[in-house]
Formats: C-alpha cells, structure tokens, sequence
C-alpha cells in the first residue's frame, strides 16, 4: 500500500479547487471587525468586553467553518464536539501547526471565564491571533483542494511519469480517496524489431527525472520509440474516511502541505 512517505518526491500537477460556500448571512471577518470598532470606541469595560466577545465569536466561526468542510460532523453526527477537539482537529489535518494551537488555547483560556473583564492586551493579542488564522486559513475554504494529481520524479525519454497520482477530497463528507495510476510500458506486439527497441528505450530512459533535460534526439528518433512502445495504465484506489483517523489525517495533511 502506497503510504504519504511514498510521495515526499512527487510533483503536484494539476488541481481543481472549490469556492466553499458560507450559509450565513455574516462571515467570520465580520466578528473581527466589529472587535476593532468596539475598541476604537473606548477602552471600558463593556467595550473590552464586546471586543472579546466579537474576537471569539469569530475564530469559533471560522475553526466551524473549516472542520466542518473536512468532515468533522462525520465523527460524532450526535454529538456536539468541543473547541479543544475542533482545534486538535485543525492540527490533525494541517490547517494549523501545534504551536499555533497551543497559543490559541492558552489566549482562550486566559480569558475563558464567564464573569471576566479582560485587559486592554488580551484583548488585541486575541484579536491579532484570531486575525492571523483568518489569513492563514481563508485561502482553503476559497480554494478547497477537491483534487490533486501529483507526478512520481521518474520519467521515460517522452518526458511521461512512472506514476500518477491523483487524490479527490470530498467536502464536508469527511472523506478521501486516492487513485494510484501506474503507466506500464513493453515491446508492441508483432512489430519487428520491437523488442531490441524496447530494451534501447529502457536504457535511455533509465534514470531520468522530473526536471532534467530530456535526452536530445530527432524526430524520427523518438518516432522509432514510439512506435516501438506498448503503453497500459493499471490502477488502484484507497479510500479513507475521517473515522479511518490517523490514515486520512496523514492523506489531507499532506494535500494541504503540497497545495500550499
């Protein structure tokens, strides 16, 4: 089974994003601005408080926004899942990093009590975080990598890969499939000469990688191969769901990291 160590080398080819819809009538940035307005006010206690209020309804909105749309609500349909998971969540699939989490988290439970009237500086620090995840993280709900290819380093003397790869993401169905394409070359049948051809075609391609100069031949030269070539594709597949766990984090964290 091909794992994610497998493709440190390949070459992302073409991708095909999603715009991710928001079924709201407000977004995420809105509670943000509505936080600096509060304090652009004044600096007493309700608009301190309204500032954090503002701040943490929008990073709750967002961290919403994008657990769901890499299929969270498939882990416990009946049951309401916490910020902390949602957050671990995040980290999981690559949204974020664990240094990132853990600064999210302790901002929030600094300020995490019902009855508090946080400082002037919590508040912009929350504000600041919440402001840097929201640039960190808009560009996946514009730009959802619903699928992937990517290219194995190795290549034939036409400059074709080994191996193609191609990896579909299912938004908010928690959901990833891999399609593993091998491209599998032999002598053409009933053709003269062909196998001597073949065996030359192995040889100069032998070698031969994803960004280096193909070897400098003439037309009729690489007619000869072609000609000479039997081309098949065999394919495979691997499907995991978010419940498969550390297999489909591994699978979208690396889509993430290769994207962007």
């Amino acid at each position: 089974m091909i794992t994610v160590n497998d493709l440190e080398n390949y070459t992302p080819g073409g991708t095909t994003t999603i715009t991710l819809g928001n079924p709201y009538k407000i977004a995420p940035r809105d509670y943000l601005n509505f936080a600096s307005e509060d304090l652009k006010e004044k600096k007493d206690k309700r608009s301190l408080v309204n500032a954090l209020s503002n701040a943490k309804r929008s990073l709750h909105f967002q961290i919403d926004l994008l657990t769901k749309a890499f299929g969270i609500s498939n882990l416990a349909p009946k049951k309401r899942l916490d910020f902390p998971r949602k957050l671990e969540f995040c980290v999981q699939c690559g949204i974020v990093g664990p240094q990132i989490l853990r600064k999210m988290n302790q901002l929030r439970n600094t300020v995490e009590h019902e009855y508090y009237v946080p400082e002037l500086d919590e508040v912009k620090d929350f504000i600041d975080i919440t402001e840097l995840f929201i640039v960190a993280t808009d560009h996946i709900l514009k730009n959802f990598p619903n699928d992937i290819e990517f290219r194995s380093p190795e290549i034939d003397l036409f400059g074709i890969p080994r191996r193609g790869i191609g990896i579909i993401i299912k938004p908010y169905d928690g959901k990833i499939t891999i399609h593993i394409n091998d491209f599998i070359t032999e002598p053409k049948p009933r053709l003269d000469n062909a196998e001597n051809i073949y065996e030359e075609y192995k040889e100069i391609s032998n070698g031969l990688k994803e960004g280096v100069q193909l070897p400098d031949m003439s037309d009729e030269e690489r007619i000869k191969y072609y000609r000479a070539i039997s081309r098949k594709v065999i394919s495979n597949k691997l499907e995991f769901s978010v419940n498969d766990g550390k297999d489909y984090f591994e699978w979208v964290s690396f889509v993430l990291n290769k994207r962007y």
